[in-house]
């Protein structure tokens, strides 16, 4: 499989780098490329980049998928049609932020500009991202809506 990372653990990778470009994941048109769907591990990798993803001063952060879009990219300089998936991200002192992914290419693997990323695995005996029974809630509690040009 073409650039894959490494792995902290079994459900998160061991990212290496910050991307310096501002609208890496946070843009429809510059996602994260993650790939894997053909083996049906899109989703699973997707998570694997949320699970090793850390708020900017290392606060941990939790997600939420909020659903699949259809975009455009530039692939060798001609538009192509894809399917993304957006996850909404959050934590203490962090904004709601969507994070776009693409299951359908592969691509080198960074923290989005303005995140961190983990050195060590973030699955302890308290601590599991998949386990966040209130959080949920609260996307809801604090009023985050989704983008209707999304879908």
């Amino acid at each position: 499989m073409k650039n894959r990372p490494s792995f902290l653990d079994r459900d998160t990778y061991l990212l290496s780098a910050i991307s310096e470009d501002p609208l890496y994941g946070y843009s429809k048109q510059n996602p994260i490329l993650v790939g894997g769907a053909e083996n049906l591990e899109g989703p699973w990798n997707e998570r694997r980049v949320l699970n090793a993803l850390m708020g900017p001063n290392g606060q941990r952060i939790f997600y939420n998928r909020s659903g699949s879009l259809h975009s455009t990219v530039l692939v060798d300089g001609q538009p192509k049609g894809v399917v993304l998936d957006r996850y909404v991200i959050w934590g203490e002192n962090l904004d709601f932020t969507s994070l776009y992914f693409n299951m359908y290419e592969y691509g080198e693997i960074k923290a989005p500009l303005g995140l961190t990323y983990r050195v060590e695995s973030p699955f302890t005996d308290d601590f599991n991202p998949f386990d966040a029974p209130g959080e949920r809630r609260k996307l809801d509690e604090w009023g985050f809506e989704e983008d209707p040009d999304d879908f």
